[in-house]
């Protein structure tokens, strides 16, 4: 299952919340995001929702 990141920040406050998320797909992921957002964290911040990627190593 791939891993999604929730990021909150705030212009006016110098919080950021951080939530990791499990989903199916990038439509759950953001799903799963808006709740967290609506319940748990409110108005006052902006989210995003970013996919954890594999990157492959350098063969140097």
């Amino acid at each position: 299952m791939p891993i999604y990141w929730a990021i909150a920040t705030s212009s006016k406050y110098p919080d950021v919340y951080v939530k990791k998320i499990e989903a199916i797909d990038d439509a759950d992921a953001t799903e799963q995001a808006k709740k967290w957002h609506r319940e748990d964290i409110g108005p006052r911040y902006e989210y995003v929702v970013a996919k954890e990627i594999d990157m492959p190593k350098p063969s140097c």
